[in-house]
């Protein structure tokens, strides 16, 4: 009951974060993202740590109970606040430049569940952002990041695995490229992990 209930829960929670999970797969490989709730959220670490620990010191399962009560609130809450913030997003966007966006994440941030990062896909650029509550608003930044995806030399960087395995998996893909000696290295990166430390990265050198 332990191992059903673990991994069930495993993939119920991945579908809260930005990193997406595949829950058709073997017969579907689409992505599923929630955008709700940070991968490593750190409230909901505290409430079930103290949840443990007061169960474990007072000897009842009560704290336990009340910690996943209220985990299951915060949870719920993070989902619709997710939406509402990102038909904010949706809107402001369309408003400013009187088109709508080819793709938008608006996601949450590691430690706030107030703000988010916002990530548009422009077509040809990537554009990013801060969505706030209080006031409610979001901030664009002046920084647009090209794709860069037309260049011919990718023809032959796609043929490499790696690329090919994080093409999978990337959900707002940019390549950048830089000229070597015998050729051209071409490096792929995903925008929602840009600036986090988070080397998501794949690299490879066409000749």
């Amino acid at each position: 009951l332990l191992s059903y209930v673990g991994v069930l829960s495993h993939v119920l929670l991945d579908l809260l974060n930005t990193y997406g999970t595949r829950l058709l797969m073997p017969f579907d490989g689409r992505w599923f993202y929630g955008d709700a709730v940070f991968i490593v959220d750190p409230w909901l670490w505290l409430t079930l740590g103290a949840g443990v620990w007061l169960a474990r010191h007072r000897g009842t399962r009560a704290p336990a109970r009340r910690a996943l009560i209220v985990v299951a609130i915060y949870i719920a809450a993070m989902c619709v606040t997710a939406r509402l913030a990102r038909d904010v997003a949706f809107d402001q966007w369309r408003t400013m430049r009187g088109t709508e966006p080819k793709g938008l994440m608006v996601g949450p941030s590691p430690i706030t569940p107030f703000r988010r990062q916002v990530i548009v896909d422009a077509g040809t650029h990537y554009e990013t952002g801060t969505f706030d509550w209080f006031p409610t608003q979001v901030t664009f930044d002046s920084e647009r990041v090209p794709k860069n995806s037309g260049d011919p030399r990718l023809a032959r960087a796609r043929e490499a695995p790696r690329i090919r395995g994080f093409l999978i998996w990337s959900r707002f893909p940019f390549w950048t490229l830089e000229a070597v000696p015998g050729g051209t290295r071409v490096t792929i990166a995903d925008m929602r992990f840009v600036g986090r430390g988070i080397p998501f990265v794949e690299t490879v050198i066409v000749r």
